[in-house]
């Protein structure tokens, strides 16, 4: 991950992409997920964070890492 810095803030995080120079903004959650994919935390252990952070069915949380998997993808964040 020496190609990404996140810096925290309360709410939100901002993730610098050193290779391309983009600059992100996302949530402080979406953010310390990003840095659970990068360290290629399972996908269960990481619907299960969703489902507690967020109070939410399995289901829904699923559709949701998929939706992060895909915009991460888009942005260039994860392969």
């Amino acid at each position: 991950m020496e190609w990404l810095k996140i810096v925290n803030y309360k709410y939100e995080s901002v993730v610098y992409n050193k290779e391309s120079g983009d600059l992100h903004l996302l949530s402080t959650f979406n953010a310390k997920a990003l840095e659970l994919m990068l360290e290629n935390t399972s996908q269960s252990n990481l619907i299960n964070k969703i489902t507690e952070s967020y109070e939410i069915e399995k289901e829904d949380a699923e559709d949701y890492l998929d939706n992060l998997y895909t915009e991460y993808r888009h942005l260039n964040l994860i392969d």
